[in-house]
């Protein structure tokens, strides 16, 4: 039998199906055992898996900014909301979550 395909990091897309914010799943160490030296250079699962927190994080204050009321909204946040929607729109992922640069620093 020929071997199995390897998937690729579990992530949540659609952002209606669930009602739960879009997550990423954390990499375990048999995916990073596969990985090639070469692209692995010197991170380690810790290192990885921080990362993908982070982004988790980053993806649930989106999320939560979105359900909230416009009016509740600061100006600024407005702004970050309608940027999103925009993105969304120009690139037809109404349902998949978007983020901006600025939105990882």
């Amino acid at each position: 039998a020929p071997p199995a395909a390897k998937q690729p990091a579990s992530v949540t897309a659609d952002e209606t199906a669930s009602g739960l914010p879009p997550s990423i799943s954390p990499m375990t160490a048999a995916e990073l055992q596969g990985v090639p030296q070469y692209i692995k250079g010197r991170n380690s699962l810790g290192k990885i898996n921080g990362c993908v927190t982070a982004l988790n994080d980053v993806l649930a204050a989106r999320a939560e900014l979105l359900v909230k009321a416009p009016h509740k909204l600061s100006e600024a946040q407005r702004d970050q909301v309608k940027a999103w929607k925009e993105l969304q729109a120009a690139h037809g992922t109404a349902q998949k979550p978007v983020l901006r640069e600025e939105d990882l620093r």
